[in-house]
């Protein structure tokens, strides 16, 4: 299946294998969105304490200085994590 896509003032198709992907992604999406309307627990969703278990290295995207680099992405990252609302409530915005 190709369904055109417009680009630039003409049409590209897309080729059914990015479609094919596409689809089975909303096909998870959905079946994930049933089980918790059933009650059951969504893909990927684990208790409190092992989500606050996981360790490893973080997203980090920082220029940093070559001499401490090692130092000053993890000093980046606490300070991500400390203004992360859902580790810590008292950085939740105020309504």
């Amino acid at each position: 299946m190709v369904i055109p896509f417009p680009q630039a003032g003409h049409f590209d198709p897309v080729p059914a294998r990015v479609l094919g992907g596409v689809e089975a992604i909303i096909r998870q999406l959905l079946k994930a969105i049933a089980t918790v309307q059933a009650g059951g627990t969504p893909p990927l969703a684990g208790p409190d304490a092992a989500a606050a278990a996981l360790q490893g290295p973080d997203t980090m995207d920082c220029i940093a200085p070559a001499a401490d680099w090692q130092a000053f992405w993890q000093r980046a990252a606490a300070a991500k994590r400390a203004g992360a609302a859902w580790l810590n409530p008292a950085a939740q915005p105020v309504a």
